[in-house]
């Protein structure tokens, strides 16, 4: 009789099978039609009641809500807890805490560029122009720009110390900062020479559209006023209802874009009562313009009330609805995807500009000759530009080297209103605006920095006329006249 092998070990895994068993406590199975909500909610507190892990509510809620979100796949749908709820909406009305500045860094520190009304900056008497050089005893420009950054935030109630340098007198002065909650507005505005009223939207809040009225009042009342440019580059969106506001100042009446729901039902949003401008108007573009900003591009687009100048935008084409929890905290969820007016899609698609331009200077002057004014003036400063007396904020790198002082040539193609162009047989750099055409080359006014062409501005005013080109150490400026 043949003798069987491993008998001891089966029977040791028997009995870790019986203890197994034994170790599974069945509960009493009850067959009911249950919703998936429901469903949902009884394993939750199973899990929370029984698990070995002792596992928060609070942790197991996120993983859920997590769970879900990620079988959306969609990135603008999302969960927020109570902070972050609060958050969402100070972002939206452009709360935020601090001591109120906006600033830029120099070469002396950081220069501040604007004190925003009712901040702790205003309440300290700081002004446009100072410079601050110091922050909590350090040199800022010692220091890195984000450690001196990071220094100048803090919660509310808490002090910063800062070394100011005035920028009327120029003495150096201690200031002792509460930092607070302030607001920033979303819509900034100003007269442009040559009768431009240009206004800037930050993002469409709830504010948007009283401020966006009071400076079409205030330039209503400007005798010189010959056009408008609507600036909504870097605005990443904000309320629909903003947006629609907005658009009513130059659209009569129609869709201000069409929405499609989960179930494939069209509506259209429209405008009523609005009015028209009877003046050139243009509106400015990039590739962070969206959202709302997509929806008052795409209806002045669509209706020909004005020319879109720029890069394209985002291409965020749905809506979101905003939903607070019981529990705290809140929802954004993705309710529908819109059209424009003439029913062309945006989402992952964006506006294309009617007048493109991707350089900040070139679509700046662009948008100027869209609306008809031919003579530019551009001082480009180390913190800033400033084009025909509205400043902004991003700043055109100059290079000064050998006695020569440089700008990228793009800008100055855009100064002329034509197009700077690479010529690989040449290595040249080919400018042709204004009706003449320059070519410029290493030795004869041509700097290759960094991947970039750069123009000796003393050789491009002698190539075209109707340019000039002054510098100094801390400016340069650069003028363009049809009339030159």
């Amino acid at each position: 009789m043949k003798k069987l092998h491993g008998m001891g070990t089966w029977r040791r895994w028997t009995r870790l099978a019986a203890l197994t068993a034994a170790l599974t406590l069945p509960l009493p199975a009850v067959a009911v039609a249950a919703t998936p909500a429901e469903q949902l909610n009884e394993v939750f507190g199973y899990i929370e009641d029984l698990h070995v892990s002792g596992t928060s509510g609070e942790a197991l809620r996120d993983a859920a809500i997590r769970g879900m979100l990620d079988e959306l796949n969609d990135p603008y749908t999302a969960y927020y807890d109570e902070a972050m709820w609060k958050s969402l909406h100070d972002a939206y009305e452009q709360v935020m805490v601090g001591i109120g500045i906006q600033y830029a860094q120099t070469d002396e520190g950081l220069r501040i560029l604007r004190v925003y009304a009712d901040s702790a900056a205003e309440d300290a008497g700081l002004r446009a122009g100072d410079v601050v050089v110091g922050v909590g005893g350090k040199a800022v420009k010692s220091h890195p720009l984000e450690e001196i950054t990071n220094d100048l935030l803090g919660p509310a109630g808490t002090e910063a110390k800062l070394d100011v340098l005035d920028g009327a007198s120029r003495k150096k002065k201690t200031v002792v900062v509460t930092r607070r909650a302030f607001h920033i507005p979303s819509v900034t505005y100003e007269l442009m020479d040559g009768g431009v009223g240009y206004i800037r939207i930050d993002s469409f809040s709830s504010d948007t559209a009283a401020r966006f009225g009071d400076a079409m009042w205030t330039f209503a009342n400007e005798p010189s006023l010959a056009a408008i440019v609507v600036d909504v580059r870097g605005n990443p969106g904000g309320y629909l209802d903003a947006a629609r506001s907005v658009s009513s100042f130059f659209i009569e009446e129609g869709p201000l874009l069409h929405t499609i729901d989960r179930n494939g039902v069209e509506v259209a949003l429209e405008i009523e009562g609005g009015g028209k401008v009877g003046l050139p108007v243009a509106v400015l573009v990039d590739g962070n313009s969206a959202s709302a900003s997509e929806v008052f591009a795409g209806a002045m687009q669509d209706y020909g009330v004005g020319t879109i100048v720029g890069a394209k935008t985002f291409g965020k084409g749905s809506v979101q609805q905003l939903i607070e929890l019981q529990g705290g905290g809140g929802l954004k969820v993705t309710i529908e995807h819109y059209l424009t007016p003439k029913m062309n899609p945006v989402n992952g698609v964006g506006i294309t500009p009617d007048a493109a331009a991707t350089h900040p200077l070139d679509a700046t002057v662009t948008a100027l000759r869209e609306v008809g004014i031919a003579n530019v003036r551009a001082e480009l400063r180390s913190y800033e530009t400033v084009v025909n007396g509205a400043t902004f904020g991003h700043v055109i790198n100059v290079v000064r080297e050998g006695g020569r002082v440089y700008v990228p040539s793009q800008a100055l193609a855009a100064l002329s209103g034509g197009d700077a162009k690479w010529d690989g047989a040449t290595s040249a750099v080919t400018i042709d605006g204004g009706g003449r055409t320059a070519a410029f080359a290493a030795g004869s006014g041509l700097l290759l920095k960094d991947g970039t062409g750069y123009i000796d501005v003393g050789a491009f005013a002698k190539a075209f006329p109707n340019a000039t080109a002054k510098s100094s150490r801390s400016t340069v400026v650069l003028e363009w006249s049809d009339h030159g």
